[in-house]
């Protein structure tokens, strides 16, 4: 469901503008199925529409483009952006009001409807086919503008092929994009097929490395006397129910050609808490054989409840962030008359306010509502058919993973010396090593040296797996963490049943009645011969 209302309307020269009144007064294209049925349903409208205009959050160099609205002359936008983030560039500017009756005509309608990208999956094995389409619905030669976003999980390393078109990155929603701008014929349409992974299924090897390593750990426990054989059997089935559990929604949810990916998404996004918790069953089953003085044999896949989270946020001195310049360019699309206008852009999340060394020209605030930090001015004068533009200098908030990788490196030294004179667990030791040596993979890495949206996206991938790589640190220190010593009380061996320990509270309570009883008569059948003795005594001495 589309969260806008739209709108159809025709300007004062007659040209068709579909439109949805957003929040600002600016307006979006539909949708050629939302749009033809507004069409069909309205016909013509008033001239006093305010017209939409170009809104372009782009970042080349970090540039930001702000067209100015054009309202006074009514004049037909540059672009026209989808709520769903597909783009097509320009919509043809025909004059759409017959003269004679003053309706629509019919191919000015399929004029302003088809001009549109829309994407639709399907399935293809283990990959997922995102299928783009443009159309030119006019009878000359126009220059079209594709620009897609790709569903959320996926990556330009799970694009398989793009079909031509180019993969770009957006640095405020963390989301990529496919784009390109191609001349149609008349009447032509273009089919892009966009190939992706199937990121949104997890892998059957998975849950069966789960199922493997589970049997592994209890048949270990198994072998030791005295063991905890029966806690691991129970939750080796927790983690049996939990891969079922997995393995029959992903069956139901299976993506199949020409749905949605809506409902095989959110079965996703369940299913990582079902293996959440079958990895929180073998994490506890992988400490019980460290425990047990045993080498579990293999990287620790199992995850620990509580263990402490990753530090991103690492101290370092403001001096040692390089600045960097984030320009904001503002274009007045009118040929002939002047603009006033309001700049505001928002900033890229991880910069704050302190990290704003220079606004320029510019005014940094932070809106109480979304927590980003944003830079504005009114009242900017722009000519004609010319821009502005700002650089607003600020500290490097993304090339900051050395001091981290440093900090996880020294972790890692320590605990592969630790494990190391331990001698018990090689399989540890192993893993240690892999994980010192993709750590300095990642310092070794250089990153792009210009401010853009490759270099944001390199140094956000290059975080997350230093976050993966510190987990495991993490992981085995609080496996590998001594525990105090306590005084060993009562009988080592099978603990009693239920019904057994009620029987023996029931017999502790009968002897204890027992012998209440018998010190009650007692007391009773003594008290008046105490008395007497206690009077006669006094009188003798007397």
């Amino acid at each position: 469901m589309l969260p806008y209302r739209m709108i159809p309307a025709v300007d004062k020269r007659g040209f068709c503008d579909l439109t949805e009144r957003g929040r600002f007064g600016a307006r979006e294209a539909t949708p050629y199925a939302h749009a033809a049925g507004a069409l069909q349903q309205s016909g013509s409208r008033a001239p006093d529409n305010p017209p939409r205009f170009e809104k372009r959050p782009l970042y080349p160099i970090l540039r930001i483009h702000l067209p100015v609205p054009d309202r006074a002359k009514r004049v037909a936008p540059e672009h026209r952006f989808f709520p769903s983030g597909h783009a097509i560039r320009p919509l043809p500017r025909r004059r759409i009001q017959d003269k004679i009756t003053g309706r629509l005509s019919l191919p000015a309608r399929f004029a302003a409807a088809l001009c549109f990208a829309l994407w639709t999956a399907s399935a293809r094995g283990e990959k997922v086919v995102l299928k783009i389409r443009a159309g030119n619905p006019i009878e000359s030669t126009q220059r079209v503008k594709i620009h897609s976003v790709l569903p959320a999980g996926a990556t330009s390393n799970d694009i398989i092929s793009s079909d031509g078109l180019d993969v770009g990155y957006d640095i405020k929603s963390g989301s990529y994009y496919v784009h390109k701008e191609l001349d149609l014929q008349p009447r032509e349409i273009r089919i892009f097929n966009v190939e992706l992974r199937d990121v949104w299924t997890i892998p059957p090897q998975t849950i069966e490395t789960i199922r493997r390593r589970a049997a592994d750990m209890e048949a270990l426990l198994a072998s030791r006397p005295g063991g905890d054989a029966e806690a691991a059997r129970a939750l080796r089935e927790e983690i049996e129910k939990n891969a079922a559990l997995i393995e029959s929604s992903q069956s139901a949810a299976a993506l199949k050609p020409g749905e949605k990916m809506d409902a095989h998404i959110k079965a996703y996004e369940a299913n990582l808490g079902t293996l959440k918790r079958a990895k929180e069953a073998l994490g506890r089953l992988e400490n019980m054989v460290l425990a047990a003085g045993l080498d579990p044999g293999g990287e620790l896949i199992g995850e620990v409840r509580g263990l402490a989270a990753v530090r991103r946020e690492v101290e370092i001195p403001p001096e040692s962030c390089r600045p960097l310049v984030v320009r904001i360019t503002v274009r007045n699309v009118s040929p002939t008359e002047a603009r006033k206008v309001t700049i505001r852009r928002d900033l890229p999340a991880e910069i704050r306010l302190e990290d704003i060394l220079d606004p320029g020209e510019l005014d940094a605030r932070k809106d109480p509502k979304t927590g980003l930090c944003y830079v504005y001015r009114e009242g900017v004068d722009i000519p004609p058919n010319e821009s502005v533009s700002y650089d607003v200098v600020v500290r490097d908030k993304w090339n900051i993973n050395g001091p981290r990788i440093a900090a996880v490196k020294e972790s890692a030294t320590n605990l592969l010396t630790v494990a190391g004179a331990a001698g018990r667990y090689p399989s540890v030791v192993e893993t240690l090593r892999r994980i010192i040596a993709g750590l300095e993979e990642l310092e070794a890495e250089k990153g792009p040296s210009e401010l853009n949206e490759q270099y944001v996206d390199f140094y956000r991938r290059q975080a997350q797996r230093l976050d993966e790589l510190e987990r495991q640190v993490l992981r085995i220190e609080a496996a590998l963490k001594p525990k105090p010593k306590t005084a060993k009380l009562g009988f080592s061996g099978k603990p009693p049943s239920e019904k057994t320990t009620w029987r023996i509270i029931y017999i502790i309570l009968v002897f204890l009645g027992i012998f209440s009883f018998l010190f009650f008569l007692r007391w009773y059948g003594r008290g008046p011969a105490d008395k007497v003795g206690r009077s006669g005594g006094g009188g003798g001495q007397t």
